[in-house]
């Protein structure tokens, strides 16, 4: 009897607290789903987002000069002209889709330096990572480019040199921020000023030896 009688007191305490606890778990799924259903109805918007390298060029999207980013559009047909003075253009006819982000991304080829023009903005560089996402060439490239730019983590490389007055010290450091540099990749040499070709020599084969080439990059001369 007093076994019973503890329990129908347990059960009469307890009782309200688990209608509580249950309540508001009850409470928490239902506001849950209704959250769910309305982000999930609420209209979307269509987006035309354009990621065009270089980012100097000139952008027309039916004939209305556009430029990069995202652009709220009605859905349909598209003509995307793009052009930039040294550079081959590019012409797009696209559809875009109701209630989604409708992607371009697009370089144009420099006539004269190719891809290798892209090696001087930071910003085309950027955008070029996001069209390698989706192209094999651009992929290429940033891929070059990185292993390029990696010779940023080996700087400053010093050496010694012989020149008719003995052994004296080169130092290869980054040029990057240089008011002389235009691009991103530059280096700077630095040391004694000889007559003949041995200070180039030397640098090249530094650069050789951690698996560089001279010529992939911008060049500035200090002597001493």
């Amino acid at each position: 009897m007093r076994v019973r009688g503890l329990i129908e007191w347990a059960v009469g305490h307890f009782k309200p607290v688990m209608i509580t606890v249950w309540g508001l778990i009850a409470a928490f799924l239902i506001t849950s789903a209704v959250l769910f259903i309305i982000a999930n109805t609420s209209p979307r918007e269509t987006l035309l987002d354009l990621s065009v390298a270089p980012s100097t060029a000139t952008i027309k999207v039916n004939g209305e000069e556009s430029r990069n980013g995202s652009h709220k559009v009605e859905p349909g047909e598209y003509k995307i002209e793009i052009m930039a003075d040294g550079f081959e253009p590019k012409s797009l006819d696209i559809t875009v889709e109701k209630d989604k982000t409708n992607s371009v991304a697009v370089y144009l080829t420099n006539t004269a330096m190719g891809m290798k023009y892209y090696e001087q903005s930071e910003a085309d560089i950027t955008i070029l990572r996001s069209i390698a996402k989706t192209d094999e060439t651009a992929k290429q490239f940033i891929n070059s480019y990185d292993q390029k730019f990696s010779i940023y983590r080996k700087l400053p490389m010093e050496s010694d040199y012989q020149t008719n007055q003995g052994f004296v010290k080169m130092t290869i450091s980054t040029a990057r921020y240089d008011r002389r540099c235009k691009g991103t990749l530059c280096i700077k040499i630095s040391g004694f000023k000889v007559s003949d070709d041995s200070f180039t020599k030397q640098a090249k084969q530094m650069l050789t030896d951690k698996g560089f080439n001279l010529e992939d990059y911008e060049v500035f001369y200090e002597y001493k």
